[in-house]
């Protein structure tokens, strides 16, 4: 930002506060999803969940809601009583794919297993939270209990000089928050992520 715009006014300040909490917001909420713990990154979900591979399974006009409980299935059967997976990350594109899917009639489908009140959205103990951190046609389904953010409140933020910024009179802002995303190895078997929902879907039917 220009020099004149520190100096000129005040008020300006907790704008400038704003837009930097803002996108420094956004980069945590896309690095706890994407990043692949090369230094200075955290180590993302995507980086640290196992990948869902789906088996033929017959299962009559397969839907998300089906997905989900057969991605649950996996992961209990492989850490038995150890995991209770309680949250599945998806983007609004493959919600609202199940929240407006409709039969043959044009009524809403809703599956018996889902409850959907005070808006929380569940599936068969699952709560669905949107993540638009996450591409569509993919989710991340886990057990929260087993993934811990740590981090330092606040931000830093400083000023400085880059490249051409002093003979342009210019001043250049860097945001910085410490945190990180802990999943122990061992607790990895706790996650899995689903890399195309369309061809699970397909699987699961067939």
């Amino acid at each position: 930002m220009s020099e004149e715009f520190a100096y000129d006014d005040q008020m300006l300040v907790q704008e400038v506060r704003n837009f930097l909490a803002t996108n420094v917001d956004v980069k945590i909420d896309t690095d706890l999803i994407n990043a692949n713990g090369t230094s200075p990154n955290v180590k993302g979900l995507l980086a640290q969940a196992g990948a869902y591979t789906a088996t033929a399974q017959g299962i009559s006009d397969a839907s998300i809601y089906d997905l989900l409980v057969d991605v649950k299935r996996t992961i209990t059967l492989t850490g038995g009583s150890k995991y209770n997976p309680d949250f599945a990350l998806m983007n609004i594109a493959d919600i609202n794919k199940m929240l407006l899917k409709k039969d043959a009639n044009k009524q809403y489908v809703t599956a018996p297993f889902a409850l959907n009140a005070n808006g929380v959205f569940t599936v068969n103990g699952i709560r669905v939270i949107e993540c638009n951190a996450l591409t569509a046609n993919t989710c991340i389904v886990g057990d929260s209990r087993f993934a811990k953010i740590y981090e330092e409140a606040g931000m830093f933020v400083g000023v400085g000089y880059d490249g051409s910024d002093w003979s342009n009179d210019m001043m250049t802002l860097k945001a910085r928050k410490r945190l990180n995303l802990l999943v122990r190895t061992a607790d990895q078997t706790g996650f899995k992520k689903v890399t195309s929902i369309s061809a699970s879907l397909v699987t699961l039917a067939s």
